[in-house]
């Protein structure tokens, strides 16, 4: 994480607690669950959510089932939005 950019997207799995992965923008978060649904299926990602942090703050960006329908949406091409 660099001084400029102080935002970071936590992958974190539900059932553990734990961080699985943390990404310097959304786009590269989205692109590592839906590279996992592509890898392992859809319900892999049934118990993970996506928060936002920005310094202090931190913001559910989405999980669970939204997170699922969120990634795959992000993936679908314009005419299909």
């Amino acid at each position: 994480m660099s001084e400029t950019n102080s935002v970071v997207f936590e992958l974190i799995d539900l059932a553990s607690g734990n961080v699985v992965n943390d990404f310097g923008s959304l786009r590269d978060a989205l692109g590592a669950i839906r590279r996992l649904a592509e890898a392992h299926g859809w319900d892999a990602v049934g118990n993970l959510a996506l928060l936002r942090l920005d310094g202090d703050e931190q913001a559910l960006v989405a999980m669970q089932a939204s997170l699922q329908e969120f990634a795959a949406m992000e993936h679908a091409p314009a005419a299909a939005r």
